[in-house]
C-alpha cells in the first residue's frame, strides 16, 4: 500500500464528524464515489462515500 496524503482541514472535519480521531488519518485513495483513509498508527482502513 502506498503512502497517502495528509488530510485537508475539511477532510479532517469529515472524519471528526464521523467519530474518528482525525490526527491519525491519511488520505489513501480518492475516486468519484469514495474516499479511503488509512490510519498511520494501526493501519486500519475506512471508506467514506462522497456526498
Amino acid at each position: 500500500m502506498k503512502h497517502g496524503k495528509k488530510l485537508t482541514r475539511k477532510q479532517r472535519e469529515i472524519l471528526i464528524k464521523n467519530g474518528y480521531d482525525s490526527e491519525e488519518w491519511l488520505l489513501e485513495r480518492q475516486t468519484e464515489l469514495i474516499i479511503v483513509y488509512v490510519n498511520k498508527n494501526n493501519k486500519e482502513l475506512i471508506t467514506l462515500e462522497k456526498k
